[in-house]
């Protein structure tokens, strides 16, 4: 379940900046380049979504590139550890690892050959983990539209900001929402659970001190936090929010409230997407105003840590 969990939160945000299904189109102004987008963390396998930026021009959906050969080096001293197997059938297809779990701490470096394209290459390490002091959750449900069931929560979350380092968090809030019908006999049969993780089903608010900067990923239950103005302290952030189900075909699962400890490369690249290309001006975004660490090319390469809690939602 966490690591589902993960998997599915990682790709609704890597490919948020689009129509929140595909990943991004890339409009520059002269000559095409690669993009990769891989976010990665412990213990899951290393996805790598690889296309071709599209001219001002040119219209169409994203060109996803499907002769690269993706490699992946480790260390410092660049050993060559795996080469990463295309899916094709994905939707979008991707490149992964078939044996490697990165670690904390270690140094990744992506290289990525298309022909025809210069050879480009991306760093990072996933960062030390801040774990999630302590959550308080509170909920009350009222009956709206016909019967429909409203919840309306207050999140506390405390974390205790390590001095060492210079910080940065990605928060991301969802709810299961778990589809039953009963059988003949009138036993509860529960199905797969749907994920509220979007402004569309899962509404969610700051209400924290504005001097922590925390900013939201455009509308969505998920917010940026840097320790600049907090560094070594701990800090409690206070969120509220609702959403709504029909209790005939619906019954909640749980709540879940993901810390994710992210590199610097990660909190930059969402960061400047946030504030520099807000959605819906002209459909894409242009890749020079978003922070990327991929050299020869688009894009962002970024290892996190995460820790998730989940809570139930009381009658």
């Amino acid at each position: 379940m966490f690591r589902n969990l993960l998997s599915t939160t990682s790709l609704a945000f890597l490919l948020i900046f689009a129509s929140c299904e595909v990943p991004v189109d890339l409009d520059v102004e002269d000559e095409a380049k690669i993009v990769v987008q891989s976010y990665f963390s412990e213990n899951q396998d290393l996805i790598a979504y690889v296309s071709k930026s599209k001219l001002r021009s040119e219209g169409g959906n994203t060109e996803y590139i499907e002769n690269a050969s993706v490699s992946l080096f480790v260390g410092e001293e660049h050993k060559l550890t795996e080469i990463l197997t295309f899916v094709p059938d994905a939707d979008p297809p991707y490149y992964i690892t078939s044996d490697l779990s990165p670690e904390v701490g270690t140094t990744y470096t992506l290289s990525v050959d298309v022909p025809g394209f210069k050879p480009i290459t991306a760093s990072n390490k996933i960062p030390i983990p801040v774990p999630i002091n302590d959550i308080i959750f509170d909920n009350s449900t009222d009956i709206i539209n016909d019967g429909d069931f409203e919840i309306n929560f207050d999140i506390i979350v405390s974390i205790s900001d390590p001095v060492e380092y210079q910080n940065f968090y990605h928060l991301l809030f969802s709810q299961e929402i778990i589809p039953y019908e009963l059988s003949p006999n009138g036993d509860t049969i529960r199905k797969q659970a749907i994920i509220f993780n979007s402004n569309e089903n899962l509404f969610v608010r700051n209400k924290t001190r504005e001097d922590y900067e925390i900013f939201q990923v455009f509308e969505y239950p998920n917010f940026l936090i840097e320790d600049k103005n907090f560094n070594g302290q701990e800090i409690t952030v206070r969120f509220c929010g609702n959403y709504s189900f029909n209790p005939t075909l619906f019954v909640p699962g749980e709540f879940s409230i993901e810390l994710r400890t992210t590199s610097k490369a990660y909190y930059d690249h969402y960061n400047s997407v946030v504030h520099e290309n807000q959605p819906g001006a002209g459909g894409g975004f242009d890749p020079g105003a978003a922070s990327g660490n991929v050299n020869n090319g688009f894009g962002v390469f970024a290892g996190y840590s995460s820790n998730l809690s989940t809570q139930k939602i009381s009658n």
